[in-house]
């Protein structure tokens, strides 16, 4: 069962487009800030909190990384993990309800882009 179904409706409509990595290119593009400024120490605790996160929680530590750094991540998951996993889940669901907006926000936009170029292309023939 998906938690989450939007998501997975957005990983279906990329594989039905033939972009079966762009679900992984999205979400590698929305880590870029925080890959860019861990250093080995950083991705370490990291790393070790997730495992204890994950062993608490019942599920992965999940949040919304655009534009955050590994640092920033990290003070979230310290200050996430002794939440209750009733109170983890309703944070959970809102960093997805995030990353899921950013994502529908991307998709629309290159739609948007391809669909008003075909549409001055076709009103410049009539």
């Amino acid at each position: 069962m998906c938690v989450f179904p939007c998501a997975a409706a957005l990983k279906e409509k990329f594989a039905a487009q033939g972009q079966q990595q762009a679900f992984g290119q999205l979400s590698h593009g929305e880590q870029a800030a925080a890959l860019a400024s861990a250093d080995t120490q950083v991705f370490a605790e990291l790393s070790a909190l997730n495992k204890a996160y994950k062993a608490k929680h019942g599920f992965i530590f999940i949040i919304c990384a655009s534009g955050k750094s590994a640092p920033e991540m990290l003070e979230a998951i310290k200050a996430r993990i002794s939440n209750s996993p009733y109170a983890e889940l309703g944070a959970a669901a809102r960093e997805q309800m995030k990353i899921t907006q950013l994502r529908l926000e991307k998709l629309l936009a290159g739609n948007s882009s391809s669909s008003s170029s075909s549409t001055s292309s076709s009103s410049s023939s009539s």
